[in-house]
């Protein structure tokens, strides 16, 4: 069922109770988090992300993997979703990149 917001909830597992693809990292503490990690190693080739409200461990999925990750065994506290929506969400709340090297001061640094 949609949200009110008109679309689908990005942090709305794809795939409940279920686990994916290649490690990634530990100690990541959120859905959030674990997207940015999955973008910056390989997204978009796995499109998908398995994360463990129990073990902070973030892992990254392929197409395949995650469809085929239901078929499988239960995994409670791990939860499958899909990265893409999940980016623009992320990005928003990441700070600003600081300005280049330089343009702060602006002076000339000679001798």
């Amino acid at each position: 069922e949609p949200s009110a917001g008109g679309g689908i909830n990005p942090f709305s597992p794809a795939f409940p109770h279920h686990s994916c693809g290649a490690f990634v990292a530990s100690g990541i503490d959120s859905v959030a988090k674990c997207a940015q990690a999955v973008a910056a190693a390989s997204w978009p080739s796995d499109p998908y992300l398995a994360w463990s409200d129990l073990s902070l461990f973030c892992f990254r999925c392929t197409e395949a993997q995650a469809a085929a990750a239901p078929n499988g065994v239960e995994e409670p506290g791990y939860d499958i979703f899909k990265v893409g929506p999940l980016l623009p969400q992320v990005q928003s709340w990441s700070p600003a990149p600081p300005p280049p090297s330089g343009a702060a001061g602006g002076g000339w640094h000679g001798r």
